[in-house]
């Protein structure tokens, strides 16, 4: 085995990644449970 096998095995198993992890910058500190937009989707 070497490090990271089971996550390469999986992802070739179930076709690539289905979701997306994005980066973003805000003014000020979100509040707690609200909802995060850009351009109005979540």
């Amino acid at each position: 085995c070497y490090k990271g096998q089971e996550t390469i095995a999986r992802l070739v198993t179930y076709d690539g990644v289905k979701q997306k992890l994005w980066g973003i910058h805000l003014d000020g500190p979100a509040e707690p449970g609200s909802a995060i937009t850009v351009n109005g989707k979540k």
